[in-house]
């Protein structure tokens, strides 16, 4: 790992898993190709063993720790403009926090937390809630440390430029 990156102890199975959860694979497919018997509960230990709550957690904790490398979704041209409510709505839910705890926390209602995250989504060119969580940590839009809790506070992009010049 690079620099001030954050690091894994995840299995060869597991880190398959996790690339094929980010990808956004059905649950048929992943018995079918992993082998699974019981995907929820292959999916639920990735939760444990990672610290993560729910896939969209999974997937920018998974990119911040370059299991998950390639940016999902359309190439940006650059970076998004983000207004300070996009940016909280983007760190809530690279965090793991779900609709109802983000609706609750910025005071909006559902609906108007879905029109939130279409607008990041479509800004960041991500086809959903899973790639936009790993597409906002490979672009540097959020910091590590909305991903987990000691994490350096800073993007997954300064690490990389440190770790290049070093």
């Amino acid at each position: 790992m690079s620099i001030g990156q954050p690091a894994h102890d995840l299995d060869a199975d597991q880190v398959a898993l996790v690339r094929h959860v980010v990808a956004g694979t059905t649950r048929s497919t992943l018995r079918a190709q992993l082998g699974l018997d019981n995907v929820d509960a292959a999916i639920a230990g990735l939760h444990a063993a990672t610290g993560t709550r729910n896939t969209v957690h999974l997937a920018a904790w998974a990119a911040a720790c370059g299991i998950v490398t390639a940016r999902p979704g359309t190439a940006l041209a650059g970076r998004p403009h983000l207004t300070p409510r996009y940016r909280q709505v983007l760190d809530a839910l690279v965090a793991g926090a779900d609709e109802r705890e983000i609706s609750q926390e910025l005071g909006v209602a559902p609906a108007t937390l879905r029109t939130y995250v279409k607008t990041i989504a479509q800004q960041l060119g991500a086809a959903g809630r899973t790639q936009l969580a790993a597409a906002a940590v490979l672009n540097g839009v959020v910091r590590l440390s909305a991903v987990m809790p000691g994490w350096p506070d800073e993007p997954l992009t300064a690490t990389r430029d440190r770790a290049s010049a070093a």
